[in-house]
């Protein structure tokens, strides 16, 4: 009898995976510049390495703040 619920159990939880794995919205990597976007430019590589430098001070700043603030 253990055998036989195990098994129920089983199909009932991959039942219920396979249902909410159907709902969920196909996740595709999001465009920067599409060809309807007239203004639209795509960033250089140094571009982007700046972007995150300065993202990155941002950060450590903001965390410094806080450390001092506590």
């Amino acid at each position: 009898m253990p055998g036989n619920i195990k098994s129920v159990f089983v199909v009932w939880l991959l039942l219920v995976y396979l249902l909410f794995c159907s709902r969920l919205p196909s996740v595709k990597a999001a465009s920067i510049c599409t060809s309807t976007n007239a203004g639209c430019h795509v960033l250089s590589l140094a571009n982007l390495f700046d972007r995150v430098i300065q993202h990155s001070t941002r950060m450590h700043s903001i965390t410094n703040d806080l450390h001092s603030e506590f």
